[in-house]
């Protein structure tokens, strides 16, 4: 039976998009998230495609509106995520037909950039259209307590349980060692919505990047605060009354997530904001912490600074009309240039 290509009604067609996703992708892509993700987002519009067989959906993909910096100019740009296929359409030529339909758009819609976080299988789907990865996504990560890394070692409860102490208290000592304080700079948990200020923020250094996600105070209580499935909280640095930084983290069991950081170019504040955030998942009892960020990432040696080490890494792909081409490389790393990219930037 042909595979037939369409955009979808979202309206319409919402419950069974739902549908999919929960059955091919994830099962937490349930329908309050389609609601948050789809219908709610600050940025625009999300639009989303449909590989149909008998009308049955066997794939969906979805581009995801972001007000960006791009090249001094603000922008919106694509995510393109949620991309999912049925088990019984693993074979290229679905997700290729689908995913060339999505970039299409792109280009009679006159989108400056797309941009995607690919899976494995979506790479290979890349590759057949030609696109190269821009640049790759690694994962920094830091031990915060040495009991499941002895256990996985040593494959000896006991011993472990024995060893582990003495390994914490050396990690909390170094971790004490590296802190420096401050007076004049607060940093403190946020405990409520995003404000003005950090529309302000947004604006003062977004701009500074070839490309950076517009973390206004709308997108910032969307993506984060108003999440459907991911409790996140924010950490934040002021000094006498203005808005420096933030990071934004998450735990899941023993292990947090970094998912965000931005601020002022100040490496001091920036090492305060991560620090603080990790001897916070080391009090609550956590025993890593990763944050994922693009290789050139301007802040990448502050993490290296506070011990975190790279671990696995993955393609970043981005997608431009001709026109918009000329300010991208193929690693992303002309001298003076930099993209401003971290987990946080994917789909949901």
């Amino acid at each position: 039976m042909e595979i037939q290509i369409r955009e979808a009604d979202l309206k319409r067609d919402g419950v069974r998009i739902a549908n999919a996703l929960s059955e091919y992708l994830n099962p937490l892509a349930d329908i309050p998230r389609f609601e948050w993700l789809y219908r709610r987002n600050p940025n625009g519009n999300v639009r989303a495609w449909l590989a149909l067989e008998n009308e049955e959906i066997v794939a969906t993909g979805a581009v995801f509106p972001r007000r960006a910096y791009f090249s001094k100019t603000e922008i919106v740009a694509w995510v393109l995520g949620d991309f999912c296929v049925s088990d019984r359409h693993r074979t290229l030529g679905p997700a290729v037909a689908l995913q060339r339909a999505l970039l299409q758009a792109s280009e009679s819609g006159k989108v400056p950039i797309c941009y995607d976080f690919p899976s494995v299988a979506m790479t290979a789907v890349y590759k057949r259209l030609k696109i190269h990865p821009f640049h790759q996504m690694v994962r920094m990560a830091k031990v915060l307590r040495m009991d499941r890394r002895l256990r996985e070692r040593l494959g000896n409860e006991w011993v472990a349980g024995a060893l582990s102490p003495v390994g914490n208290t050396l990690l909390a000592l170094t971790a004490a060692l590296q802190s420096r304080v401050d007076k004049t700079l607060k940093v403190s948990l946020q405990q409520s919505k995003c404000g003005a200020e950090f529309d302000a923020l947004a604006e003062r250094v977004g701009m500074s990047f070839d490309f950076c996600v517009r973390r206004s105070a709308d997108y910032l209580n969307w993506r984060y605060l108003d999440n459907t499935y991911k409790k996140h909280e924010f950490m934040t640095a002021e000094r006498a009354g203005t808005l420096l930084g933030f990071v934004v983290f998450s735990q899941s069991g023993p292990d947090g997530e970094i998912v965000d950081v931005f601020g002022e170019d100040d490496e001091f504040v920036i090492g305060r904001l991560i620090s603080e955030v990790v001897e916070l998942f080391r009090r609550r009892g956590l025993i890593t912490v990763s944050a994922e960020l693009i290789t050139s990432h301007p802040w990448r040696k502050v993490f290296r600074k506070f011990g975190f080490y790279p671990r696995e890494s993955k393609p970043f792909i981005v997608y431009a009309p001709a026109e918009a081409r000329s300010p991208l490389t193929t690693n992303g790393a002309l001298p003076g240039r930099s993209w401003f990219i971290t987990g946080g930037d994917r789909d949901s």
